[in-house]
């Protein structure tokens, strides 16, 4: 079976708080502080787009660190 003939879903909720640069279609910036409010941050799979597929454990911990050392420079 080829990988393009495999369906993959995830049980795992993701996007509801999109990173990106413009607060008209996501809610945190690229640092993951939510547009508009100094000092509240987000660091979880809500910061992703969309759901992958796959297990998101890994890079929510990537995202989750980033997000950390950012916070830990200016907090």
């Amino acid at each position: 079976m080829g990988v393009n003939r495999v369906m993959m879903f995830t049980a795992h909720q993701m996007g509801t708080c999109r990173m990106g640069a413009d607060p008209k279609i996501s809610v945190t910036d690229e640092h993951s502080e939510v547009h508009g409010v100094k000092g509240l941050f987000v660091c979880d799979g809500s910061l992703f787009p969309s759901a992958s597929g796959v297990n998101p454990m890994l890079s929510i911990m990537g995202l989750a660190h980033r997000s950390s050392q950012y916070i830990k420079t200016t907090v």
